[in-house]
């Protein structure tokens, strides 16, 4: 019993509102991070159960819902720094900042295959190019420092 309350304190983590949005936010705000430039467009990736529970999801700081929005928010106001919570300073201004973005088509949002295999792949396009960092490894959000 001790190794799963040890398991279950290394995995649990603050977050704001329902994880599913969050965490498409933060995996957008982090790959905000490393670019510069002005944004061409945002391109999330996910499984099947991560897309399905953030379709109709209310979003922190936010009366929108949904995947699109989610990701827009992220790039617009997200702080990768607060990981699940990175839209806790959201307002009403990054929304309709937000808003812009997705009316412009400038993010798009896949289910990448049916799978019980958690994940999210963002990516960032600006014109700048090339990130600042070369990442090259995904890192799970249990695995990130708190």
């Amino acid at each position: 019993m001790h190794e799963l309350t040890e398991l279950i304190r290394r995995d649990m983590m603050p977050a704001l509102g329902v994880t599913e949005p969050g965490a498409i936010a933060f995996s957008v705000a982090k790959a905000r991070s490393y670019t510069t430039g002005d944004l061409l467009h945002i391109h999330v990736a996910m499984n099947s159960g991560m897309y399905k529970n953030a379709f109709t999801c209310g979003i922190p700081n936010s009366t929108e819902v949904g995947n699109v929005f989610a990701a827009a928010l992220g790039y617009v106001a997200g702080d990768a720094a607060r990981g699940l919570e990175s839209l806790a300073a959201a307002t009403p201004e990054d929304n309709l900042a937000a808003k812009a973005l997705v009316d412009e088509g400038k993010v798009t949002v896949e289910m990448r295959g049916i799978s019980s295999r958690i994940f999210i792949e963002a990516s960032v396009k600006t014109t700048a190019g090339k990130p600042r960092s070369p990442s090259g490894t995904a890192t799970p959000i249990s695995q990130r420092s708190r």
